[in-house]
């Protein structure tokens, strides 16, 4: 039973780090002075959209963060700390994935506005890491005890 209770807190934590970290994403890089404005003509466009974004994090994401879930479940790590920084190195493997496939998007900007964005996917990463950790991290491992 209690296992079960820890797959479903982990299915909601998830949910939560991947619907959170596009939105971070989304909004932050939407108040840099070199994006481009992108204007929504209707709730159900926008919605679109997100759905498109949550789709593509939750594909490019699911398995790093299964194998730092893994990783915290086997070992019972319950620290904020360990989420933040897994969340963190996460978000660092998809600013360099997005770097690899930069010639079919626009990512080509000066360095520093490069490390800006990039400062903007770590820290996305982060917080969908606090997300995970809120609803399933800090119970890491509980299954297991009697």
């Amino acid at each position: 039973m209690k296992a079960i209770l820890q797959l479903t807190r982990i299915a909601f934590g998830f949910f939560a780090a991947t619907v959170i970290a596009p939105f971070a994403v989304h909004f932050l890089s939407r108040l840099l002075p070199w994006q481009p404005e992108v204007p929504y003509t209707s709730f159900r466009e926008f919605l679109t959209i997100a759905s498109v974004d949550w789709l593509f994090f939750t594909e490019a994401l699911a398995l790093p963060a299964l194998i730092a879930i893994l990783v915290a479940e086997i070992f019972k790590l319950r620290s904020a700390a360990f989420y933040i920084l897994a969340g963190a190195a996460i978000g660092l493997l998809f600013t360099g994935w997005l770097r690899s496939i930069s010639h079919s998007l626009d990512l080509s900007g000066t360095p520093a506005q490069g490390a800006v964005e990039g400062g903007i996917v770590l820290f996305a990463g982060a917080l969908g890491a606090l997300a995970y950790w809120r609803f399933a991290g800090k119970f890491s491992g509980m299954w297991r005890e009697r």
